[in-house]
């Protein structure tokens, strides 16, 4: 009869811990492709939540949320850093 081993519990439970988390950063491959403007649309109409409206706009340095963005200046978007506020 064979004993149990916590020790050899206790790495293998760690060792799929470990792997989970690792899912979780990386990502589990999921591709997101993300809708195409074709016409000068205004920022508040492509991005309802008003927060992140204003983000866009502030990096695009425009004025208002009214204003329009082409796709060639989303597109120009490289990096988003926004805090979560409500």
């Amino acid at each position: 009869k064979e004993k149990h081993n916590p020790r050899r519990k206790y790495c293998l439970i760690s060792g799929l811990a470990i792997i989970f988390s690792l899912w979780i950063i990386i990502g589990n491959g999921a591709k997101v492709q993300a809708e195409t403007i074709t016409v000068s649309t205004p920022i508040k109409q492509i991005f309802p939540d008003d927060a992140f409206a204003e983000t866009i706009k502030d990096n695009l340095k425009k004025k208002s949320v009214t204003d329009a963005v082409t796709q060639n200046e989303l597109n120009s978007i490289d990096q988003i850093i926004a805090n979560n506020s409500d």
